[in-house]
């Protein structure tokens, strides 16, 4: 009896056994669904929660269509929402005594930050998504001509001095020549100043582009790239100042007078050609120039290259030969002109032709 009996509680230790290691007639079967869930809830997670995240991919200077130059930042951001992702930007001078800030400051405030305008991403699509923000340089009326540095983020953390790659090709508008100088550092931009047409050359012209009488055609590179267009729209300022009796020639057009003044463009060149009959037929003088091609306000008109006493024209049937002359070297007094264009007018013959003593 006591044997049978410690024979019936092994059977039942091991049905226990066989029950807790799923053996018996039912252990290779698939887990029931019960049991598959509870197996896959008491696994650690692999898969992560997407977070917002912007990245930057590159910051250039770029010159665009509408003939402005703009810092161009491009990147990647994703689970923004529209309105959400904001930008600060930043700009000082490089190189100087001491640092000015022209557009923002070292540390942003949060009202520095605006919203960028970019494609967002649908509610929790983990997809990056691109997005471009820019600062028009053009458009800065504070912005020095010298050297600066641009600063932009997306945070005060991530706000910093971006750096831009050298690409060695200056892109200008039309007050300035910006590129980037890498000596100084990856990110610092170079701003010089730009006349709208280089002062390059100066000669004279009889009857050109079927006008009739004798023209002064000024100009040189065609600084920021003008267009017809563009240029129909200036109203240059032309003055002609005797130094011997101190009278003014202005030399506009009128009504009357359409073709006193036109442009040309020339290749890369841009010249202004003026009417200046008034010198062939006057006396013998000397005339200081004042020139502004883009606006009708009086400026000296310094050539950027020398034009030496060889630049002579004569007119033998008026008895006058005029020389162009420029000395951007010095000179700075009546005769020479205060290192202005001027022209020479003079008598080839002591005789006077009829008419000749005019204004």
């Amino acid at each position: 009896m006591k044997h049978n009996k410690i024979l019936g509680l092994l059977g039942i230790a091991a049905a226990l056994t066989l029950v807790a290691c799923g053996g018996g007639n039912n252990a290779s079967k698939k887990p029931s669904g019960n049991t598959a869930k509870t197996s896959k809830s008491s696994k650690p997670s692999t898969s992560r929660v997407p977070t917002k995240s912007v990245s930057v991919a590159s910051a250039n200077l770029v010159k665009k269509a509408d003939n402005k130059v703009y810092v161009q930042v491009t990147g990647t951001e994703t689970l923004y929402k529209t309105g959400e992702l904001k930008w600060a930007w930043g700009v000082v001078t490089h190189g100087a005594a001491e640092a000015t800030w022209v557009l923002g400051a070292e540390t942003p405030a949060a009202t520095d930050f605006t919203a960028v305008t970019f494609e967002a991403a649908p509610e929790n699509d983990p997809t990056a998504k691109p997005f471009t923000v820019e600062l028009c340089l053009t458009d800065m009326a504070t912005l020095p001509v010298g050297m600066i540095e641009v600063y932009g983020g997306d945070t005060a953390d991530t706000y910093a001095a971006l750096e831009m790659a050298d690409t060695t090709v200056a892109v200008k508008d039309a007050k300035n020549n910006y590129y980037i100088r890498d000596d100084e550092g990856a990110g610092v931009i170079a701003v010089d100043a730009l006349p709208p047409v280089g002062l390059e050359k100066a000669t004279i012209v009889t009857n050109p582009e079927g006008k009739t009488g004798v023209y002064a055609k000024i100009g040189g590179s065609n600084n920021i790239g003008y267009t017809d267009a563009q240029l129909a729209e200036l109203t240059p300022y032309v003055n002609f100042q005797s130094t011997t009796s101190w009278s003014n020639t202005r030399v506009q057009n009128s009504e009357t007078n359409p073709d006193e003044l036109f442009y040309k463009i020339e290749g890369q060149e841009v010249f202004l050609f003026v009417h200046i009959d008034f010198m062939v037929t006057g006396g013998a003088n000397r005339y200081n120039t004042h020139l502004n091609f883009a606006a009708d306000t009086k400026q000296d008109c310094k050539m950027s290259v020398d034009i030496l006493e060889n630049n002579v024209y004569t007119f033998e049937e008026a008895n006058r030969k005029i020389t162009v002359y420029s000395n951007t070297k010095g000179g700075r007094d009546q005769q020479e002109f205060w290192s202005n264009l001027g022209f020479i007018v003079e008598l080839i013959n002591e005789e006077t032709p009829e008419g000749g003593e005019g204004a």
